[in-house]
Formats: C-alpha cells, structure tokens, sequence
C-alpha cells in the first residue's frame, strides 16, 4: 500500500515539475500581453455578436464572447472567443441571452485577433486569474522540483543501499569471496 502511494506521489511531483512551469509561462505572457493592451491600445465600442458558455466536466464553466468593432481607419474587426470572468457574463448574459449590445475594449492592431483585445470591464479579473496561473504554476514547480529530487535522490538512494545489504548478507554481494 505504501508503495502504491509512494508510486502516485512520485508521478504528481513529476507532472508539477513539468506543469508548473507551463501554467507559469502561459500565465506570465498573458499578463504581459493584456498589459500591453491595456497600456498601449486604442480604447472603443465593440457589439457583441456572441457568447459562449462552455461547461468543463472537472475544470468548472468558462464565458467567452464574440465581438466586432471598428478600427481607426473605419475597417470592421472581428474576434471570437474572447475569455471574460463569471461576474461580467452575469452582466451582459440573463436567462441565456444576451441583454447588453456592446462593451468597451482596447484593441491593439500589432496583435491580431482576440489576443490584442482587452475587455476594459473585465481586465482586472482577467490579470487576477492569470496572475494565479502564473504564482500557482511557480509553487507547484517548486514543489515538484524539490519533491522529485528528494523522492527520486533520498529515496532512490535508501533502496539501492538496502539492495546492497541484502545482496552482502546472502553472499551474493561483491565482497564475498
């Protein structure tokens, strides 16, 4: 049973060694993309077009929206599946439909698509969820790191001594002649 346990530990440690710093970086450019968005785009009205509820079996519910807006040459832009929190799905969704037709954003044209777009309403919990991606990610590779060099060192030690011992006590060893 110990071993068993033992066995599960190790392979948690190694998928937050790996993981950890995945969910880190994944969160570190996000917050640094809707920063730069925030701090350099154009601010304006987008209409809503669409939204999404997208129910995850162990990961919760995630919003998204679809939006289109007009840039400052007067060109439509376009962009789907921009992520927004629960608060502000709560806001511009009731009872399954939309009920709010536009939202502010700040769009920056270097980025295309639904990464130069920041909805203003929602920045916030926006570089509150990435920013928990990105501090989370780095303690659970910490942890990771330091649980797999003790499990694999310190433990992986102890059995090879062990091994040896029982193999010098049986007379199997090297040093029996």
């Amino acid at each position: 049973m110990v071993g068993w346990i033992l066995g599960k530990l190790k392979w948690l440690l190694i998928v937050a060694a790996i993981g950890g710093p995945v969910s880190a970086y994944i969160g570190w450019t996000d917050v640094d993309r809707v920063n730069q968005v925030v701090a350099k785009g154009v601010e304006t009205e987008a209409l809503i077009t669409g939204a999404t509820r997208k129910k995850g079996r162990k990961s919760g519910t995630s919003y998204y929206v679809d939006i289109t807006w007009k840039d400052s040459k007067g060109e439509v832009q376009r962009a789907s599946d921009i992520h927004m929190s629960g608060a502000m799905a709560r806001k511009l969704i009731r009872d399954d439909k939309i009920v709010v037709d536009s939202v502010r954003i700040k769009h920056l044209a270097e980025l295309s698509g639904k990464d130069g777009v920041v909805l203003v309403d929602d920045a916030n919990e926006e570089l509150d969820l990435d920013r928990f991606m990105m501090y989370g990610g780095a303690i659970a590779g910490l942890i990771g790191i330091i649980g797999c060099a003790l499990m694999f060192g310190v433990f992986g030690r102890r059995k090879s001594r062990t091994s040896r011992y029982a193999d010098v006590a049986n007379g199997s060893g090297q040093g029996a002649a």
